[in-house]
């Protein structure tokens, strides 16, 4: 038993404390919402909360921001009053110890929603209406009048979804114990699970995380009818006697002592050992052929005690509750006993099945009379994932199964379902800087949320494997040296990655490969590219050069070599970025050198391979590093550099010039120790034979180009050498379109050697 150390300032908290309001609404607006849904995971339960994005705008991104950015994990209740409030936001347990939630800006006050039992509003600071920043709290009575007008009112954002306040509930009944003495007067009302204040006796959130935005709210109140759902019976003879079941599915009034109005009534006798009594709904606007988890909370109401003895068992512990759903209609049919069955697996009595969860039973916990009252029952501890249909449509449903052969009776006052779209197995790219160090992962997510995966940090690669848990974190120990690796599934989109080792920390976002790949005019093309030099080593060498092959599935392939003469081999996968733009992540080790390429490309994945446009560009420059290496023939020390990135497909037809309607060109060399001093320009004339004529060229001065692919290389004399000799050089020409009239770039390689190295590049001539 670790007690609470107290590490955190008071700051203003110990002069003006925080007052908790409570705003009170009655939501009578559509059975389905789009709202956002966060959810609360702590060690009293698991609860929902519906977001009035519309109505509170400030508010909620304010709360938001808190949430997406982890500030309310492992954050605490500090304080609860009887009836009134339960607040939290304010503080959170890190190891042994409290700390306050780091403070943003306060929010501008939105009052307007009135406050009733199981809305959720921002706490604030006394006589200052426009002071919320981090604290919230949960309604526990209607306390509009005390709090629609004091303080400028309170601004309720949201409200306790389904059978969430039985959590709060929970929560509240807890025993205050006032640590002033050692937390502060922030602590007068802190609630404990045990009357020590110790780590373990906290009501302790978690995780605080929001939905993905595509999640669906669909709220059934049966006071208001049936909702859109439909009552069935099964497991029982198929040519039974109505007078003999008595079987009742309808809407009447709730006894009197439920306090009134309407509920789904059904009612049945089992004389089989068994009787299955459903209710069941169609729901729409849903995403076509997508995996929803779907969490079902349940509000009833049975008259049957705990501990009774019935007719072949307990009318309470022998009735089961299940909860289900399904893409097919769940629907009652004729067996080849003559029996009506379930046409879907919903499972026998006390076990489920593969449509349906058992939840519980219909037995009253502590409550020895006959009258009728509300008990609650939900799948939270084990949520199904359905598909829904191709019309974007799936049902779910509610029920009993029952092996006591009696009748029982029951009110199903509410039925509130949340789908949660799951997030889609594929491949995930992210890319990252540490410092001075750079890298990249890449992850495969399997369908069941297993995942494995590759980080790159500069040269090194580490294997990478996981599960995703159910509210879609993964966290995974590295050793690059020792360190840990983040995930959490933020959206159907997107894969939040944090980084830590090596007492350095850094946050990323992964991006989706598209499940169906580059489908336009890029898959199957090939990509000159060119690597530019922006010369911040001081080093003359010039471009680098690769073609990159597109698959249909976005993969492109790297061959080329860079101007040290490194070989430049490897894949990089298209991705989409969370503006919906196609990029692409690169990070190439390099074998030879030991080094490093590392960065991004943007690319147009529909353009006109008519026009002199790029089709792969870097906003930013690549970054290349190359380490020191006293064996190497070049740049010994290593260097630094950064590279930009240009690249068009190649396309030709034979029998016509690889320039297009350009006729003449520059040829630039710009390199040390050859037969010219600094940099020399030739001037060339291409015919459709692609065999240039250059003037001034050096004597035994060879350019060779094919046509095919763009690829040039030839050689140049060298001056000061000890006996007649050449250097090599290489490049790659990029399709030039039909632009003329502005000077552009045609092609570009590399010299390099033991006695040369620099810069060529092929221009249009300047206007």
């Amino acid at each position: 038993m670790l007690t609470i150390a107290l590490v955190y300032l008071l700051l203003r908290l110990n002069k003006q404390v925080r007052f908790a309001v409570i705003l009170a609404i009655f939501f009578s607006g559509p059975s389905v919402f789009a709202n956002t849904v966060v959810r609360c995971t702590g060690n009293l339960g698991e609860f929902d909360i519906q977001l009035f994005d519309a109505e509170k705008p400030k508010t909620v991104a304010n709360f938001l921001s808190y949430v997406k950015s982890g500030a309310f994990k492992n954050s605490i209740i500090h304080r609860s009053v009887p009836g009134f409030v339960v607040q939290g936001g304010g503080f959170f347990l890190d190891g042994t110890s409290l700390q306050p939630v780091s403070v943003r800006g306060a929010v501008v006050n939105e009052p307007g929603i009135s406050n009733l039992r199981g809305t959720v509003a921002m706490a604030k600071l006394g006589g200052d209406p426009n002071s919320a920043t981090n604290q919230w709290f949960m309604n526990l009575g209607d306390n509009s009048a005390n709090l629609d007008a004091q303080n400028g009112g309170f601004t309720v954002f949201g409200e306790v979804l389904g059978n969430g306040m039985n959590v709060v509930d929970a929560i509240a009944a807890l025993k205050i114990y006032n640590a002033t003495a050692q937390l502060g007067a922030t602590f007068s009302d802190l609630p404990l699970r045990n009357s020590s204040l110790t780590v373990e006796n906290l009501v302790l959130f978690s995780s605080v995380v929001a939905l993905p935005s595509e999640t669906v709210v669909v709220d059934c109140d049966f006071s208001t009818g049936w909702n859109g759902f439909r009552a069935g019976f099964a497991d029982l003879p198929a040519n039974y006697d109505p007078l003999q079941y008595n079987l009742i599915g309808d809407i009447r009034a709730l006894p009197a002592n439920l306090g009134g109005g309407d509920a789904l009534f059904l009612s049945g006798e089992n004389h089989s050992d068994d009787l299955w009594m459903y209710a069941k709904k169609k729901i729409t606007g849903l995403k076509p052929n997508t995996i929803y988890k779907i969490t079902l909370d349940l509000e009833l109401a049975s008259n049957v005690p705990e501990g009774l003895i019935g007719v072949g068992g307990s009318p309470g512990e022998s009735v089961f509750v299940k909860l289900g759903a399904a893409t097919k209609e769940p629907r009652e049919v004729a067996d080849s006993l003559a029996c009506l069955r379930m046409n879907l697996d919903k499972g026998q009595q006390a076990t489920g099945g593969t449509a349906a969860k058992m939840v519980g039973n219909i037995a009253k916990i502590g409550d020895a009379t006959d009258q009728y009252a509300r008990i609650y029952r939900d799948n939270r501890g084990a949520t199904q994932e359905v598909t829904s249909s191709a019309d974007g449509s799936l049902w779910v449903f509610f029920g009993t199964d029952s092996g006591f052969e009696a009748t029982t009776s029951l009110y199903y006052t509410r039925l509130t379902a949340i789908l949660v779209p799951v997030f889609l197995p594929g491949v995930f790219v992210g890319q990252f800087k540490m410092g001075a160090k750079c890298g990249q992962l890449e992850i495969q997510v399997a369908k069941g949320k297993s995942w494995s995966g590759t980080l790159i940090l500069e040269g090194n690669k580490t294997s990478l494997r996981g599960v995703f848990d159910s509210i879609g974190e993964s966290n995974v120990s590295i050793n690059l040296p020792a360190g840990l690796m983040e995930l959490a599934l933020s959206s159907t989109r997107l894969i939040a990655a944090t980084l830590r080792y090596n007492g350095q920390e850094t946050s990323f976002l992964c991006y989706p490969a598209p499940r169906t790949g580059i489908n336009g005019p890029l898959a199957d093309k090939s990509i000159n590219a060119l690597f530019e030099s922006q010369g911040d080593s001081g080093l003359a060498f010039g471009h680098g050069f690769a073609v990159a092959k597109v698959a249909k599935n976005g993969v492109f392939k790297f061959a080329g070599r860079l101007a040290d003469r490194t070989a430049l081999s490897g894949t990089a996968r298209a991705v989409k970025d969370d503006t919906g733009k196609w990029i692409l992540p690169i990070a190439f080790p390099l074998s030879a050198t030991k080094g490093f390429l590392y960065g991004r490309s943007d690319i147009e994945t529909a353009p006109d391979l008519n026009a002199a446009q790029s089709h792969l560009v870097s906003q930013e420059p690549l970054v290349w590093i190359r380490p020191a290496n006293s064996k190497a023939t070049n740049f010994k020390a290593g260097f630094a550099e950064r590279l930009d990135v240009v690249g068009r497909v190649w396309s030709w037809t034979k029998g016509t010039s690889v320039l297009g309607a350009v006729t003449t060109c520059n040829l630039t060399l710009d390199a040390n120790r050859a037969i010219f001093a600094g940099s020399l320009t030739l001037n060339g004339t291409w015919s459709a034979s692609n065999k240039p004529a250059w003037s001034n060229a050096p004597m035994a001065f060879i350019f060779k180009v094919d046509p095919a692919t763009g690829a040039f290389s030839g050689k140049l004399p060298l001056s000061n050498a000890s006996k007649a000799a050449v250097t090599p050089f290489q490049g790659l020409m990029l399709n030039p379109g039909v632009a003329q009239g502005v000077e552009q770039l045609l092609g570009g390689g590399f010299v390099t050697g033991a006695e040369a190295s620099g810069i060529i590049e092929i221009t249009t001539p300047k206007q």
